[in-house]
């Protein structure tokens, strides 16, 4: 993965400065059935809230989406 465009992607996706974030982590792996071309391509992103209540409202939101889609397709 180039990790400069990935920031970037990710940073634009989030609408969050690419200083941001911190040092990335590229696990190898020795699957030969996982490659880049196969996946998502961007990888996953993890973000950490600094602010307790906003940090809430977002568990809150998450929270909210899992129940709509759990009653949806019980």
């Amino acid at each position: 993965m180039d990790i400069k465009k990935e920031i970037d992607f990710w940073s634009k996706k989030l609408k969050i400065n690419k200083f941001q974030f911190i040092k990335p982590y590229v696990k190898n792996s020795n699957k030969s059935y996982i490659t880049y071309k196969n996946g998502f391509g961007h990888g996953t992103c993890n973000v950490a809230i600094g602010n307790a209540i906003l940090g809430k409202r977002v568990l809150m939101g998450l929270k909210t989406i899992e129940d709509y889609f759990i009653s949806k397709y019980k």
